[in-house]
């Protein structure tokens, strides 16, 4: 389980297979920049801008399987979330979930990520029982209606605030500058763009 803050067989501070801050392999801290709003499943990364490899990084042991909650408002992002977390970070699907589809679930999603609220039913779980997530995968530009509701880099604030341990990435269609920018955020693991592919992503 040699991974520094980061999943095993996930997303993080460093994915199993190769990343630390970035992706290994020719993959650093963002792919291509020419993206849109949804993941392309087929896209491929650019050459990596920033090398960084997971030897300064803290160890982390994490349980298996492990939780990953994401919130996105389109359903094309949120559908490659749980690919994701289901294919290839090989997550407790009962407990991880891709959030963001109504004004509910968006701002319920601190509470999940934390444990306060259960990820299926939003509902209170009791404080005995509360586990946070492992790991919390956040769109930028978070829209309601058409209109914009939530930035994710907000959001991990505010995660990182209350206490939240996890990893924690934002994935956006902003251009490689301000990319750069939300990984100088506190507590921001990684910032990669929304062109990530699902399996790179996973293989983190």
């Amino acid at each position: 389980r040699g991974v520094g803050h980061g999943l095993e067989r996930g997303v993080g501070h460093g994915i199993e297979r190769g990343v630390g801050r970035g992706i290994e392999r020719g993959v650093g801290h963002g792919l291509d920049h020419g993206v849109g709003r949804g993941i392309d499943a087929d896209a491929v990364g650019a050459p990596a801008q920033h090398e960084v490899t997971r030897d300064a990084l803290p160890e982390l042991e994490l349980p298996e399987p492990i939780v990953c909650v994401g919130i996105d408002d389109e359903e094309l992002p949120r559908a490659a979330q749980r690919m994701v977390f289901a294919s290839y970070a090989l997550a407790d699907m009962g407990r991880s979930r891709a959030l963001g589809a109504t004004i509910e679930e968006q701002e319920a999603f601190v509470d999940v990520a934390l444990g306060v609220r259960d990820a299926q039913t939003l509902q209170l779980v009791p404080a005995a029982e509360q586990q946070q997530a492992h790991v919390a995968l956040l769109d930028e530009n978070i829209d309601l209606a058409g209109e914009e509701h939530l930035k994710g880099s907000e959001l991990a604030i505010s995660l990182r605030a209350r206490g939240f341990r996890g990893v924690v990435c934002i994935l956006s269609a902003s251009s490689e500058e301000r990319l750069a920018e939300m990984r100088r955020i506190a507590g921001v693991d990684l910032a990669l763009t929304k062109n990530t592919r699902p399996a790179l992503l996973g293989s983190l």
